[in-house]
């Protein structure tokens, strides 16, 4: 059963401010809902309505909602999402808990980080090139 908002060949997600084929990968958007749930504009919603469920962002009781103009709503579950929690050192590293596994943000990218790049920050972030141009600029 595919996606709930794959339709025409375009995601409709209440996340877009208006329906996009920029968005779609047909594996995922066609895929079972275990594909599909992990996609970043996907929305639990509440049965048989089409309304989105009201969920906290403290990471208790559901997964975090991702607004549009959140740094989240950039991420791409295929490169983004950690399914282990993997931490670093970096100052300028952080975690956050989505639906679906974690996501490493960096501060001085102000963005997500693929899964290869989070891997690198947490084994080489005292040699990361981003934090040393703000060292030394300080």
């Amino acid at each position: 059963m595919p996606c709930p908002y794959y339709r025409a060949g375009a995601c409709h997600s209440p996340k877009l401010g208006e329906p996009s084929d920029s968005v779609v990968a047909a594996y995922r958007c066609g895929g079972a809902p275990e594909v599909y749930r992990g996609c970043s504009f996907y929305v639990e919603t509440i049965s048989g309505a089409d309304k989105p469920l009201n969920q906290s962002n403290s990471g208790k009781g559901g997964a975090r909602v991702i607004t549009r103009n959140s740094i989240a709503s950039r991420i791409y579950g295929p490169i983004h999402m950690l399914r282990d929690l993997i931490s670093s050192e970096c100052p300028y590293y952080r975690v956050e808990s989505v639906s679906g596994g974690y996501v490493a943000l960096c501060n001085m990218l102000k963005r997500p980080l693929t899964k290869y790049e989070a891997r690198l920050c947490s084994l080489y972030w005292r040699d990361c090139p981003y934090a040393n141009i703000v060292r030394a600029s300080s």
